[in-house]
C-alpha cells in the first residue's frame, strides 16, 4: 500500500497509554472546528495526558501553534470507557464530557464563546440519573447547531439510551426520555449500542445500532451483538420513524426496531463503530463481522437512492480475528471510522495489525462505493499498537481537510490496571482531502 505522509502535523505532548481511552471512535465528538476568541477557524480536541489529567487543546488552522488547558480527574484512566468528547453550542460555550462507566461524567464547560482556559466544572448540575451513564455522547444539530446529549444507562445486555436536550438560555438540561431501550417488558433483555450518530439536514439525525445480548456456547456464557438496525428522528424526538419512513413511539426496542442489514447470528458483529451522512442525506456507517470463510471484515454500509440498504466488504484480511470475553478488547484491527469527504466521497479509517499498526484511509465514492476503484492508502506507516481513529468529521467536507488524532496506546485484558501507565507523544495530523483522492 502506498503512504501518504500528512501535511502538517501539531505536537500535544505526552498522552496516556495504557489503555485505548484517548482513541475510541464513540467518542462523540473526539475533535470539533471551533471559533477562537479572535475570530480565527480552530481544530479543538481532548485527551488524558501521561499524567491521568484531562486535557483540551486548541490548534490553529494551519496546525502551527497548540495550547492546552489541563483539568484534574475523577480517576486514573485505566478504562478505555473513560473516553472524553466535547462539543460547542449555538452560543459558543464548549462542552467537555469524560470518565464516564456506569458513573457521573466530568461536565466541563465554558461561558459563551469562551476558550478552553475558560472551562470550569459544573459536574454536580447533570440530571441525577447521570450518576449511572455511561458513553456521554454530544449531538450538534444541523443547521440550527442545538445541542442534544445521549447516554447509556444500565449494563451491556440490559439497558436504555437516553436524551436530552441542552437549553441555553437557562443553561440547563431538559428532562431526559429514552430513545432506545432493551428492558421493554414485552422483549427479551438486550443492550442496544448505537454508531456514532448520524447528522442529517433539517435538525434530525438518525442512529445505526446493533442490540447485545448474550449467548451460551460450550456452557459459557458469550456476549452477542444482533444486527444491524436503523432510525431517524427529528431533534425533539416528535417524529421517530424507520429509515423506510414507518412511524415509531419511543423508546424504540427490539419489539418495533427495523432491521437494514441482517448480520448472520455469531458472526463476531462490532458494536460502536463510525457513521456519516453523505452530503447531508445519506446515511452510512462501518462495521466488520465474519464473512463467509469465518474472518472479520470491515463493511462499509448505505442507504441507497432506492431507500434499500447496501454494503460492500473493505478489507480482506488474511488473519483470524476472535472476539471472546467481556469489556473492551485487544483487536486485531480497529473498529472503522467514517468520514464524509464532500461531493459523494467517503473515507473509512481503520488500524491494521502490520508494522505493529498502521493507521489506513479506504477511498470510497458514490453511488456504488467500490473499494476496488481507490486502493487503500497508508496514512501512519505502524507502530500505533491499539489505536482506534478518531477525526474532526462533522466539517471535513466542507473545511477541505482530514484531521486525526494519533498516538500509540495499549489495551490490556485483565490483570491489574493498575500496572499499565504507559505514555506515547500525541499528534494532530492533517492531510488535504483533494491530495487523499488523486
Amino acid at each position: 500500500m502506498k503512504h501518504l505522509a500528512p501535511d502538517r502535523v501539531a505536537e500535544l505532548g505526552p498522552a496516556w497509554a495504557g489503555s485505548s481511552v484517548n482513541c475510541k471512535p464513540y467518542a462523540v465528538e473526539a475533535l470539533i472546528r471551533t471559533r477562537s476568541k479572535s475570530g480565527s477557524e480552530q481544530v479543538t480536541g481532548t485527551f488524558f495526558d501521561a499524567e491521568g489529567r484531562l486535557c483540551v487543546y486548541a490548534v490553529d488552522e494551519g496546525l502551527e501553534r497548540a495550547s492546552v488547558a489541563r483539568f484534574p480527574s475523577q480517576r486514573p484512566p485505566m478504562d478505555a470507557h473513560d473516553t472524553p468528547a466535547l462539543q460547542a453550542d449555538v452560543a459558543g460555550r464548549l462542552m467537555v464530557m469524560a470518565s464516564a462507566h456506569r458513573s457521573r461524567p466530568t461536565w466541563l464547560i465554558s461561558p459563551p464563546d469562551g476558550g478552553i482556559e475558560d472551562l470550569s466544572d459544573r459536574t454536580d448540575q447533570l440530571p441525577d440519573e447521570m450518576d449511572g451513564a455511561s458513553y456521554p455522547t454530544l449531538i450538534r444539530l444541523s443547521p440550527s447547531n442545538e445541542l442534544r446529549l445521549l447516554y447509556r444507562l444500565g449494563v451491556p445486555d440490559r439497558s436504555h439510551w437516553r436524551f436530552t436536550a441542552w437549553q441555553p438560555g437557562s443553561e440547563t438540561w431538559s428532562r431526559p426520555r429514552s430513545v432506545l431501550s432493551g428492558m421493554i417488558n414485552d422483549s427479551w433483555p438486550a443492550g442496544p449500542y448505537p454508531n456514532q450518530p448520524i447528522i442529517l439536514d433539517g435538525d434530525r439525525f438518525g442512529l445505526a445500532y446493533c442490540w447485545r445480548s448474550t449467548s451460551i456456547d460450550g456452557g459459557k456464557t458469550k456476549p452477542m451483538n444482533i444486527g444491524m438496525d436503523y432510525v431517524e428522528s427529528t431533534g425533539d424526538l416528535s417524529s421517530v420513524r424507520t429509515g423506510s419512513g414507518v412511524s415509531l413511539f419511543v423508546p424504540v426496542s427490539p419489539a418495533n426496531s427495523e432491521r437494514v442489514i441482517a448480520v448472520p447470528w455469531g458472526a463476531d458483529l462490532m458494536n460502536q463503530s463510525g457513521a456519516a451522512a453523505i452530503d447531508g442525506r445519506i446515511p452510512c456507517f462501518a462495521t466488520s463481522w465474519r464473512d463467509e470463510s469465518r474472518r472479520s471484515q470491515i463493511q462499509f454500509c448505505w442507504r441507497s437512492e432506492t431507500g434499500t440498504w447496501r454494503f460492500v466488504p473493505v478489507t480482506s484480511l488474511a488473519q483470524d480475528s476472535a472476539l471472546t470475553g467481556g469489556g473492551t478488547l485487544p483487536t486485531l484491527f480497529s473498529r472503522p471510522f467514517v468520514v464524509a469527504a464532500g461531493g459523494g466521497r467517503v473515507l473509512v479509517l481503520y488500524r491494521t495489525p502490520d508494522a505493529g499498526g498502521r493507521l489506513v484511509a479506504q477511498r470510497l465514492r458514490a453511488p456504488d462505493f467500490n473499494p476496488r476503484k481507490f486502493p487503500p492508502l497508508v496514512l501512519i506507516d505502524g507502530g500505533l499498537d491499539q489505536y482506534e481513529p478518531v477525526a474532526e468529521r462533522l466539517s471535513a467536507a466542507q473545511s477541505g481537510w482530514l484531521n486525526v488524532f494519533v498516538q500509540r496506546c495499549a489495551q490490556h485484558l485483565g490483570g491489574d490496571k493498575e500496572e499499565h501507565r504507559a505514555s506515547a507523544p500525541a499528534r494532530l495530523c492533517s492531510w488535504r482531502i483533494d491530495r487523499l483522492f488523486r
